[in-house]
């Protein structure tokens, strides 16, 4: 049924004067596994129908938007180890400008604290970037993502935006998504390409945007290993 979740963490930006961007946060983890559709025996899933409501702003006019998302961690057997860093970083990118979102008073920024291991045998990817940001336009192009000086695609295409071109990441498209204003991509760094090496521990990321203003809510760096323990939980967050 429905009930009121009240954030436990939360943040406001000042955008400019008298305009105002809003993230807050909540773990859900009981409420999922309480709630959500079993598998075999009693494991549960995660999957299930979630919607939130009761979100009200005064919109007035030019852009706004509302977005959220929930995270599930999945585990089995047969999952490979999972090495997940959360870099909760909410930020506005004006415009005209390469995010400094780790506030170094630079263009761009560092992600660190993660270890890159080695690769497991056939893999491709050394490691998964998602990043959440709202409000991105497909109208505009100009924004893009770039790891270690190399731009990276989001998988879908758009008004300048495409495999070959990835100039217009922040789009309002998210692969398998249809819902306006939200941003969910997954960028894939692949072993060939040699942008990360097994032992690296930091990698720069730029965030330029041309005309297109947009909010940061967080990054995901997602790196798989080899698992050296037995059972059903791989995952070192």
């Amino acid at each position: 049924g429905s009930g009121e979740i009240t954030a436990a963490e939360w943040a406001v930006l000042e955008n400019a004067p008298g305009q105002y961007s809003y993230a807050c946060h909540r773990d859900v983890t009981k409420l999922v596994k309480t709630y959500s559709n079993l598998g075999s025996g009693e494991n549960h899933t995660g999957n299930g129908e979630y919607t939130v409501g009761g979100v009200d702003a005064n919109t007035g006019s030019e852009w706004s938007y509302a977005g959220w998302s929930l995270i599930i961690i999945y585990s089995s057997p047969e999952t490979a180890g999972h090495q997940l860093y959360l870099y909760d970083a909410f930020a506005f990118n004006d415009g005209n400008e390469n995010l400094d979102f780790d506030n170094d008073g630079k263009p761009g920024g560092d992600i660190k604290g993660f270890f890159v291991p080695k690769p497991i045998a056939g893999e491709v990817n050394a490691a998964a970037l998602t990043c959440f940001v709202g409000e991105g336009d497909n109208c505009y192009s100009g924004d893009y993502l770039a790891f270690n000086g190399t731009k990276l695609w989001d998988g879908t295409t758009s008004t300048g935006n495409s495999e070959t071109n990835p100039n217009n990441v922040w789009n309002s498209k998210s692969v398998e998504m249809s819902e306006d204003s939200i941003d969910i991509d997954t960028f894939y760094v692949t072993w060939a390409s040699g942008l990360l090496e097994p032992g690296d521990t930091t990698a720069h990321l730029d965030m330029p945007s041309g005309t297109d203003n947009w909010n940061l809510i967080y990054i995901i760096l997602s790196l798989r290993s080899e698992t050296v323990t037995g059972g059903t939980v791989h995952y070192v967050i």
